[in-house]
């Protein structure tokens, strides 16, 4: 029962309306609100969602200035979660909104990661050089410790074990080739033990061995002082220098002020003196507006966050751009901006927000647009409509999520059009055949059979009792103890 109210509880619609226009600037390569939340739902590894919402608070709440996590490290997530579920009932505090995610991860790797050792072992002494793997490169292996490139996820998963780094993952969530086509990665294995990572890439992260950023103390000691990796850095920092954006990020991840050599290199790239002027300047930079006034979504990020008002040097490219447009007359204009509405309406998202956030009712003119995507047609069917829509039918007919919502609060019934994309879908065929049709559905039993969490759900609310066809997976799945309790309380051998 207690699923079935999550799955209620957590709504995609809603939480992208609550939290959205947070979700869309935590990462600037992740701007679709619907894609990430998407990719947040397959962190959780419970079949009613009812992680997610903390998920996407976590997701958006820093630490000490830092993301808590990417959107690439759902692996890590999903499994943090799963190790939550079953020790919560051991637990002193069992309410997952009591935690930060460092927190529930160093609850559960405190409870999982217990090894013992034998009574008359005694500590070995830190060793002065490390075997390498065959295929990494060896930049310094002595006395202070081993400072390396791994050149293959082999070697990554080689230096990296014992740590929580997502490239060293020994399972298909491993991120080293991601983060190695952008840049070569940096391992650092001190001589006290400890694991580093560097990446000074596009995005220039750090780590502790946590998979969390190392601290500021440490970092400019490092860059600094440190005998060998202080050269590294100054390699590093000559590369950067060359590039707008890495030397800005270098600025504010590095350095952690104000970098004057670079300063003329950064004001040449719209969003990179945007970075710089809120993380470092955090104020007005003059030098730069001039490149920032062309990018759209710069101009918009600097008028939000250094101007805090209107700044018409940007309004005439961030009126070209659909998404960036409307979220300009949301948060800086407050209101209609006439001059961008025939941009808005080609981009059926942003019409769609247009007309909920700053129209407050029907927007003909964006409704051939948004009639063309699935989800923004549902949604406003559901808010602003508030009836059926037979123009958008045929989109809202391909996407499960949508087809299933629309069914349930608009049609307050079957949706046949859309019964062959919904039955392809574990969760969305499973919510149709409890909501919808309230029964069995031969249909999309296929799909359900192959997800172990909804292949229990569907026996215990469906079917009611056992179901054959679902049990490889539900023998694989968190809830395999739950159906064979199911099953012998009704007598079920």
């Amino acid at each position: 029962m207690r699923a079935r109210e999550f799955i209620v509880e957590y709504k995609r619609d809603e939480t992208a309306k609550r939290l959205g226009s947070r979700l869309v600037t935590v990462e600037p390569s992740h701007t679709d609100v619907d894609e990430i939340l998407a990719r947040l739902e397959a962190m959780d590894p419970t079949p009613n969602k009812k992680y997610t919402q903390w998920i996407a608070q976590q997701y958006i709440t820093k630490i000490d200035g830092h993301l808590q996590f990417r959107l690439e490290d759902a692996p890590r997530i999903k499994q943090t979660l799963e190790r939550f579920e079953q020790i919560k009932r051991n637990l002193p505090q069992k309410d997952i909104n009591k935690y930060t995610y460092y927190a529930l991860e160093d609850t559960v790797d405190s409870a999982f990661d217990v090894e013992l050792q034998e009574p008359d072992q005694k500590p070995q002494a830190p060793q002065q050089t490390y075997e390498v793997p065959d295929d990494a490169d060896v930049l310094y292996n002595g006395p202070l410790g081993l400072l390396t490139i791994p050149r293959t996820r082999e070697a990554s998963c080689a230096l990296g074990k014992g740590t929580s780094w997502c490239t060293a993952r020994t399972d298909d969530g491993n991120e080293f080739d991601h983060y190695n086509e952008d840049e070569e990665l940096y391992i650092w294995h001190d001589k006290s033990g400890k694991k580093y990572q560097f990446h000074f890439g596009s995005d220039m992260q750090f780590m502790n061995q946590k998979n969390r950023p190392i601290d500021r103390k440490t970092m400019r000691y490092f860059k600094n002082e440190h005998p060998v990796l202080k050269k590294l850095f100054a390699r590093k920092e000559s590369e950067s220098i060359k590039d707008p954006r890495r030397a800005a990020i270098y600025a504010r991840n590095v350095i952690g002020g104000r970098w004057p050599e670079a300063e003329s290199v950064i004001a040449r790239g719209p969003y990179a003196s945007v970075i710089y002027a809120t993380s470092i300047i955090k104020g007005r930079w003059p030098e730069a507006e001039a490149a920032i006034a062309k990018d759209a979504r710069a101009a918009n990020w600097y008028a939000q966050d250094v101007i805090g008002g209107r700044w018409t040097e940007g309004e005439r490219a961030i009126a070209q751009d659909p998404d960036t447009a409307v979220q300009y007359a949301k948060h800086v204009i407050k209101g209609r901006w006439p001059e961008a509405e025939a941009a808005i309406a080609q981009g059926p998202k942003a019409a769609y927000s247009y007309s909920v956030g700053i129209i407050h009712g029907r927007w003909p003119e964006g409704e051939p647009a948004i009639a063309q995507d699935p989800e923004s047609a549902y949604y406003y069917a559901e808010s602003v409509l508030k009836r059926r829509w037979p123009e958008a039918e045929d989109a809202i007919a391909q996407d499960p999520y949508s087809a299933y919502y629309y069914a349930l609060r608009i049609l307050h019934g079957r949706f046949p059009k859309a019964e062959p994309a919904i039955a392809q879908d574990p969760q969305w065929a499973l919510e149709y055949a409890r909501s919808i049709i309230k029964g069995p559905w031969p249909e999309g039993e296929d799909a359900i059979a192959q997800s172990g969490d909804h292949a229990y759900l569907y026996a215990k609310d469906v079917i009611k009792g056992r179901w054959p066809k679902g049990e490889p997976a539900i023998a694989r799945s968190l809830y395999r103890d739950s159906y064979y309790i199911l099953r012998y309380r009704q007598g079920i051998k």
